[in-house]
């Protein structure tokens, strides 16, 4: 069994990993597709403003996609060293998309971003044009793709779990690929990448009208990423409405609306006994083959085996379970803060209401005639924070969540992580921390400086 302490520096290690790769991707896809209908706008009207806006958010996406791709390496060595075991036991499933993925559309996306960034000069408009909007459209199934993975998480389909290699094996491709729970996922993670996406265009924007009244490039942007945000946040609001399709869900909804959830205690013990017998089934079984009934009672009661794996936190040998033991890893299933969950949803709520009317008003600048307000414009800036945090909290929520769970109802967390020593996590940790450190600073100094250079000198109003 993994110590504590091992088990929280992996935590803290997959968690920062998945933070920093969140928080380039929805950038990458709002820019993509910003510049596209920027390019497309210039074709349709003449005018050279969106042309000119096109060219100089290119240059920003171009940052986020090119941090997008190191910190999706970084996420990718996770498999292979704090979550190892993750890889054994499920890799088969939740690496399908992922594959689909790497030699598909990120594959595309990697090609065409050479011809992208060197083709202002070489070609005309309407190649370029198409171009960006292939490339808009391949990160977007990228995502796609990606979103199916996570969702398989959260909802396995397709997946069975072989007794002689005791581990997850796949069934049925079609069903991870057409997972229930997708549309619902894809909503949730493309309304909450616009947000981001749409709130740092908006901060960006009001602050060139800050300091230079009637911009040309926040004139061709600001309402677009006002339409995509309020968007987005409708999104988000939508993906709230999805029926519960397990006890484990049942449980997540509860925790955010604030319902006790120790009325589920005995229907998750109930669980883990039957997890319990299954896993008595099964080693009965492997030391004798040859007994033909021990085989269907494993079938008949398999689907709980991930509760009785529950116990292994505290048990290397689960048949010894006792009551008291039983009930303790119910409680474990249980989210550990359902108070800390429960008002970190409403502050996400209220968060996005603000978000929402910030993108209201910005449509409401963007739209007006006359210069823009100074007041106006300042409040404008807050859109980036807000929508940075909203999606930072979002992440952390749904990890809090999902607890204890990474496969849901199927692999706990704490066993999905490799037997690192605790000295081992802290060098790799660090090194993680101070990389991403030195990444983001040095995307905000080079977008800094990208912004800075379209304000002539003596413009500030």
């Amino acid at each position: 069994m993994l110590s504590e302490t091992v088990l929280a520096l992996s935590q803290w290690q997959l968690t920062l990993t998945n933070l920093l790769h969140l928080l380039f991707v929805p950038l990458s896809l709002g820019l993509s597709l910003l510049v596209a209908i920027l390019e497309i706008r210039f074709l349709i009207t003449g005018d050279r403003h969106y042309l000119e806006a096109g060219r100089f958010w290119a240059k920003l996406f171009s940052i986020a996609f090119a941090l997008s791709m190191i910190s999706r390496l970084a996420v990718l060595a996770q498999f292979g060293s704090t979550g190892s075991y993750f890889a054994r036991y499920a890799g088969d499933s939740f690496a399908l998309p992922l594959a689909i993925e790497a030699f598909s559309s990120f594959f595309l996306a990697s090609v065409l971003f050479g011809p992208f960034w060197f083709g202002w000069v070489h070609l005309k408009p309407r190649q370029h044009a198409m171009l960006s909007s292939l490339l808009a459209l391949s990160l977007h199934l990228s995502a796609l793709w990606l979103i199916c993975a996570y969702a398989w998480l959260d909802h396995p389909v397709g997946a069975f779990f072989n007794p002689e290699s005791l581990r997850m094996e796949l069934s049925d491709s079609w069903q991870v690929l057409n997972n229930p729970a997708l549309s619902a996922y894809t909503l949730h993670f493309i309304g909450l990448a616009y947000a981001v996406a749409a709130g740092f265009i908006v901060s960006v924007c009001a602050w060139l009208q800050c300091n230079q009244a009637d911009h040309t490039i926040a004139r061709s942007s600001l309402g677009l990423a006002a339409s995509a945000g309020g968007v987005a946040i409708l999104l988000l609001a939508l993906h709230g409405n999805s029926q519960p399709a397990s006890l484990a869900e049942t449980v997540q909804q509860n925790a955010l609306r604030g319902i006790d959830n120790q009325t589920q205690l005995s229907a998750i013990e109930n669980h883990i006994r039957n997890g319990l017998a299954a896993y008595r089934s099964l080693e009965a079984w492997r030391e004798d083959e040859k007994n033909a009934p021990l085989p269907a009672n494993f079938e008949q009661q398999k689907t709980d085996m991930g509760y009785a794996l529950l116990l292994k936190r505290w048990l290397p040998k689960l048949q010894n379970a006792n009551d008291q033991q039983i009930r303790l890893a119910a409680q474990s299933a249980l989210p550990a803060q359902p108070q800390l969950l429960f008002w970190g949803h409403q502050l996400l709520t209220g968060a996005g209401l603000i978000s929402l009317l910030l993108f209201v008003l910005a449509g409401y600048q963007a739209w007006r005639r006359g210069a823009a307000q100074p007041g106006l414009t300042k409040l404008l800036q807050l859109a980036l924070p807000l929508n940075g945090l909203l999606a930072l909290g979002d992440i952390v929520i749904s990890r809090l969540l999902h607890q204890p769970w990474l496969v849901n109802e199927i692999l706990p967390a704490f066993l999905s992580y490799s037997s690192s020593s605790a000295q081992e996590l802290i060098i790799s940790l660090s090194l993680y921390t101070l990389t991403g450190a030195a990444l983001i600073s040095i995307a905000v100094s080079v977008i800094v400086n990208i912004v800075r250079s379209t304000v002539p000198a003596g413009a500030s109003q």
